[in-house]
C-alpha cells in the first residue's frame, strides 16, 4: 500500500523545534557523525505509530523533547499525528490525529484520540477491520491466540542498525515488543499474509487431520476403556455369584438367567432376604441394659443402706444388753447388803447406783424390730438383685447374635461389601461404551485435508521460489562486491527466517559466507527483494516504505589498507539501493527509503552522483537531531 513519511517532528518547546522533511520516491538521507540521534528517527516513527513500548533513548533526546509528530500520506490522504513524550517508559494513552497537515505554527496542546482508537483507525486504514483479519487464529477463553494490525507488519519496513550485519537474524521483531510477534508461528503467518498464502485455511485444515488423530486415539482409549471395565466389572460379578452358589443361597443358573441390568439389584435382594436384623437388636439390648444398670444401681444402694442401718440397730440392742448387765452387780450388792455389813453412806451410794441404773434401762429400753432392717427385708434385695445380675448378663451376649448357617452369615457381609464396588465397576463399563469408528468418513476427510494442505505447501514453495526468491535474486545479482559468491543462489530458509546462499548446484547453503560485509549485502537483498515482490503480488496490509540504518557498520573499524575496498563495497550497496528505486519509478510503483548513514556525503553526490538520493539532514559538527541549544537551556532549566 502506499505509503510514505512527510515530516517527522520533536517539539522542545513552543519556540523550538526540529522538523525534518522527506520525499516519496527517493532514498531520503539523515547522515552524520555517531550519538547524533539519527537511528532514532524511526523510534520515533513507530512511536506517533501508536508504539506501547517506546525505544527512544531516554537520555538528551526524550529528556529534552515534549512532544513527537510525524505526517504521512497513506493512499493519497495525508494524515497528522502528535504524541507527547513518553515517561518512565511507558507512552502517553492519547495522541492528537487529523487528515490535513499541522499548521505553520502549530505545538501540540491538546489530543483527540486513544491511542487505541486511533490504532484502529489506523488498523481499517491497512484493510484490517473485520475479526478473521484482526484475530485470524480465533479466540480461545475469549482471548485472541494472535492479533494483527498495521504495526505487526512494520519488521518488514525496518532494517535497524542492529540486525543489518547479523548472521542469524533478518527480522528485528525484538524491536517492537509485541507478544503477536514473538513466536515464529506467528511471523510465519505474517509471512504467509505478505506472501498471499490463505495459512488460516491451511490452519484449518491441519485442525481437522489433528481432529481426526485425536478422534481416532480417543476411540481407541475409550474401546480399551471399555474392554477393561467390563472385564471388570465381569469378574468381579463372577467372584459375587461364586459366594452367593457357595453359601446355597442361590443356583448358578437362577441368578445367570436374571437380565443383566437386574443382577446387582438380585444380589442386594438376596442381601436383604438373609441378613439379620441385628442392628435393631442390638439397640433395643443397649437400651435394657442401660435401664437394668439404673436399676441394679439402685438396688445396691438400698441393701448398703439397709446393712448399714442393720448394723447401727444391732449395736444400739448389743449397749441395751449391757446397760442392763452392769445394773445385775448392784442389784446383787443390795440384796446381800446386810451379810456384808451395812452404813448410811453405802446404802445411799447403792440407791443413788440403782437409780441411775433403772433410768438408763429405761432409757435405752428394746424396742420393737423395725420391718426394713430385717432379715426379710435383705433377703428379698437379694433375690431382686441377683435376678436383676442375671437379666444383665443375658442382654450383654446379644451384641451380635450369629444366625443358626455362620457360611450364609458370612456370604451375606461379604455380598454385601461387594455391592458398592459392583455397581461403580458396572457405571464405568456403561459409560465406557465402546463405540464403532468411521474409518470410512475419517479416510475421506483425511484425504481431502491432506491434498488441500499440500496445495497450500506447493503454492508456498512455489510462490518462495520462483516469487520472493526470485525477486531477491533479481536484487543480489546487482552487487559487484561479493567476494567468492559471485554466481550464487539466493534462497529465503522459512525455518530459520533468514536468506542463505548456495553455490547454485547443491540443495546445501553455506553455513558461514564470512564477513559481516556480506551479511549486510543478504540483508539488503532481503527486503528489497521482499518489497519488490510485493509490488507484483499486491498486499494492503504493509507500507511501500523501508527504513535503512547505516549499511557502513561493517566497515566503521577496518584498517586504513581495508578502507579503499571498503568504499568500493559500500557505493554498490548504496548503487543497488539507488537502482531499485529507479525501477520503482519506471514501474509505475512508489516506494520511500530512509535511510540513516555514517558515511561521508561524497558516496552519493559529485562524481559518485545517485539521482535517487537526496540528503535531508547533515549532523555534522555541532548539529544533531536535538540542537546543542536546546540541550543547554535544558540543563539551565535543570540547574534553576
Amino acid at each position: 500500500m502506499k505509503f510514505y513519511i512527510e515530516k517527522i517532528y520533536l517539539w522542545f518547546s513552543r519556540e523550538d523545534q526540529t522538523c525534518l522533511t522527506f520525499e516519496n520516491n527517493k532514498v531520503n538521507v539523515v547522515r552524520g557523525n555517531s550519538s547524533r540521534g539519527k537511528s532514532n528517527l524511526f523510534a520515533i516513527i513507530d512511536y506517533c505509530l501508536m508504539s506501547d513500548k517506546p525505544n527512544i533513548v531516554e537520555p538528551i533526546i526524550n529528556e529534552c523533547t515534549e512532544y513527537y509528530g510525524i505526517e504521512f500520506n497513506l493512499n493519497e490522504v495525508h494524515y497528522s499525528i502528535s504524541r507527547k513524550k513518553p515517561k518512565d517508559g511507558i507512552g502517553e494513552d492519547k495522541v492528537y490525529m487529523v487528515e490535513e497537515a499541522f499548521p505553520q505554527d502549530y505545538y501540540p496542546n491538546t489530543t483527540n484520540k486513544q491511542v487505541s482508537d486511533a490504532r484502529k483507525d489506523i488498523d481499517r486504514l491497512f484493510g484490517l477491520s473485520t475479526e478473521s483479519y484482526l484475530y485470524p487464529w480465533g479466540k480461545e477463553n475469549n482471548e485472541p491466540l494472535l492479533v494483527v494490525s498495521f504495526r505487526s507488519f512494520l519488521m518488514f519496513n525496518a532494517l535497524t542498525e542492529n540486525i543489518i550485519s547479523s548472521q542469524y537474524e533478518f527480522l528485528n521483531y525484538k524491536f517492537f515488543e509485541d507478544i503477536y510477534i514473538d513466536e515464529k508461528s506467528k511471523r510465519d503467518y505474517l509471512m504467509d499474509v505478505l506472501l498471499g498464502i490463505d495459512s488460516v485455511f491451511e490452519k484449518q485444515q491441519q485442525q481437522i487431520l489433528d481432529n481426526l488423530d485425536t478422534e481416532i486415539r480417543s476411540t481407541k482409549v475409550r474401546n480399551t476403556k471399555y474392554k477393561k471395565a467390563k472385564i471388570s466389572y465381569m469378574a468381579y460379578l463372577n467372584a459375587a455369584i461364586d459366594i452367593a452358589v457357595n453359601a446355597s443361597l442361590i443356583e448358578r443358573t437362577t441368578f445367570m438367567n436374571q437380565p443383566e441390568e437386574d443382577k446387582i439389584s438380585f444380589l442386594q435382594a438376596l442381601v436383604e432376604l438373609y441378613e439379620p436384623n441385628v442392628t435393631q437388636n442390638i439397640k433395643v439390648a443397649g437400651d435394657d441394659i442401660s435401664e437394668l444398670r439404673k436399676k441394679l444401681s439402685l438396688k445396691y444402694l438400698q441393701l448398703n443402706n439397709i446393712l448399714r442401718a442393720r448394723k447401727e440397730y444391732d449395736a444400739y440392742c448389743n449397749e441395751i444388753v449391757q446397760i442392763g448387765d452392769s445394773i445385775k452387780p448392784v442389784e446383787y450388792l443390795k440384796s446381800h447388803l446386810e451379810e456384808y455389813g451395812i452404813t448410811i453412806w453405802s446404802k445411799k451410794i447403792l440407791d443413788e447406783f440403782q437409780t441411775s441404773l433403772s433410768t438408763l434401762r429405761e432409757k435405752y429400753k428394746p424396742v420393737q424390730e423395725i420391718q426394713f432392717v430385717s432379715s426379710k427385708q435383705i433377703e428379698n434385695l437379694n433375690k431382686e438383685i441377683k435376678e436383676l445380675e442375671d437379666q444383665l448378663q443375658q442382654l450383654s451376649k446379644i451384641k451380635i447374635k450369629p444366625i443358626e448357617e455362620s457360611i450364609v452369615y458370612l456370604a451375606v457381609g461379604q455380598l454385601k461389601s461387594m455391592i458398592p464396588h459392583l455397581k461403580e465397576l458396572l457405571e464405568s463399563y456403561q459409560s465406557s461404551t465402546i463405540k464403532d469408528y468411521d474409518y470410512a468418513g475419517d479416510s475421506e476427510k483425511r484425504t481431502k485435508a491432506e491434498e488441500t494442505l499440500a496445495k497450500i505447501q506447493l503454492r508456498r514453495s512455489t510462490i518462495v521460489s520462483t516469487g520472493l526468491n526470485a525477486a531477491i535474486q533479481s536484487i543480489f545479482d546487482q552487487f559487484t562486491q561479493l567476494e567468492n559468491f559471485q554466481g550464487c543462489k539466493t534462497r529465503y530458509e522459512r525455518k530459520h527466517e533468514r536468506l542463505e546462499l548456495s553455490d547454485g548446484k547443491s540443495i546445501l547453503n553455506y553455513n558461514n559466507i564470512g564477513s559481516q560485509s556480506n551479511y549486510m549485502f543478504l540483508h539488503l537483498c532481503f527486503f528489497l527483494g521482499l518489497h519488490k515482490f510485493l509490488f507484483e503480488n499486491p498486499n494492503n496490509h504493509i507500507g511501500s516504505f523501508l527504513f535503512i540504518d547505516q549499511p557502513s557498520i561493517p566497515y566503521y573499524e577496518a584498517s586504513d589498507d581495508a578502507k579503499s575496498t571498503d568504499k568500493v563495497k559500500l557505493k554498490d550497496a548504496f548503487s543497488v539501493i539507488n537502482n531499485f528505486i529507479k525501477n520503482v519509478i519506471e514501474e509505475n510503483h512508489d516506494f520511500q527509503i530512509i535511510l540513516i548513514e555514517h558515511a561521508d556525503e561524497s558516496y552519493w553526490t559529485g562524481v559518485n552522483q545517485l539521482e535517487y538520493f537526496v540528503t535531508k539532514a547533515d549532523f555534522d559538527g555541532d548539529k544533531a537531531l536535538v540542537p546543542y541549544i536546546v540541550i543547554e537551556k535544558k540543563r539551565n532549566e535543570t540547574k534553576k
